[in-house]
């Protein structure tokens, strides 16, 4: 976490692959995602305003942080929150070059990214980059032969769908309306909330973040109907991983969107096709958009815990 609160995330994450190939899965990369996971979700609930949240299930500080002096207000942030304390100052607009990993020579002026924006969209061009490998995976997995090749394929293709969930969760909490939350400063939160609206406008603007956020909502939404139909809303089964699939997709596209005129729009109009085995199914004749298949999700509530809530 503290190597990852320096904006070093995609530093680290390539660093985790092989040596031959630093795009591939391993099990390194899972569980560096998933530790960073639990922190920048630490980091957030303990964060969160009572009045948001309530108190349930809110974080304590470890002792070792009690210790130095830190409270909850002046926890850094687990992906960007010590690029102060490393390159001079700047705030999480501070330089990085995130394809080197190391301190930019250039201070941030306004026309520049911040760092928190830069690894804000690392991770969504990462989700894309493992999108495209998972669906070449599965591809394989289904021409496979012999046991021992496909418990190969399933097993990559596991760690794929973990990595995938683990980043795209860290970009929802990390876009959430509460983010940066901060009741002492009211110009830092309202320099942190227009970071986190300009960090929206970019995902929008520069990634597929909302195009392939619909989609694999809509393949499970399709999925689920399918494989349930004749079956009354209490009945309804999911697996375990598309069930908590669908509450992160839900949230993360509810959090892209949160008053982001041009993501609203762009969501609307977005065409989603029918799903078969992620592939679409005579796109032209498509009238869903993603919208359509937000709302189309809800029948899921019963299955997927929170989900109603996002």
């Amino acid at each position: 976490e503290r190597m990852a609160s320096r904006g070093l995330l995609p530093l680290m994450f390539h660093t985790a692959g092989s040596s031959q190939n630093d795009s591939t899965v391993t099990p390194e990369k899972v569980v560096l995602t998933s530790c960073i996971r639990q922190a920048v979700d630490d980091y957030h609930s303990a964060r969160a305003a009572s009045g948001d949240c309530g108190e349930f299930g809110r974080r304590r500080l470890s002792i070792a942080a009690k210790s130095a002096g830190m409270t909850v207000l002046t926890r850094p942030h687990p992906l960007w929150g010590r690029v102060d304390e490393d390159f001079g100052g700047g705030g999480i607009g501070g330089g990085i070059d995130l394809a080197r990993g190391m301190p930019s020579s250039k201070r941030r002026d306004p026309g520049h990214f911040n760092v928190a924006i830069r690894i804000l969209i690392f991770i969504a061009n990462e989700v894309d980059r493992l999108r495209l490998q998972m669906q070449s995976l599965q591809a394989g997995y289904s021409k496979a032969s012999g046991d021992e090749v496909a418990e190969i394929y399933e097993g990559e293709l596991s760690c794929t769908r973990h990595i995938i969930d683990d980043f795209r969760d860290i970009l929802s909490q990390s876009l959430g309306k509460h983010a940066s939350f901060s009741s002492n400063n009211h110009s830092a939160q309202r320099h942190k909330q227009c970071i986190l609206a300009e960090a929206r406008l970019v995902l929008g603007r520069d990634t597929d973040v909302i195009q392939n956020c619909c989609m694999d909502l809509a393949y499970i939404v399709d999925n689920a109907l399918a494989s349930n139909h004749g079956k009354n809303a209490r009945e309804l089964k999911m697996t375990p991983q598309d069930q908590q699939s669908a509450v992160i997709l839900v949230r993360l596209l509810g959090n892209v969107v949160y008053r982001c005129r041009q993501n609203q729009d762009l969501f609307r109009v977005t065409q989603i096709p029918l799903m078969d085995n992620r592939v679409p199914v005579a796109p032209t004749a498509t009238t869903r958009t993603g919208l359509h298949v937000l709302l189309s999700a809800t029948s899921l509530a019963t299955a997927c815990f929170t989900l109603r809530e996002w």
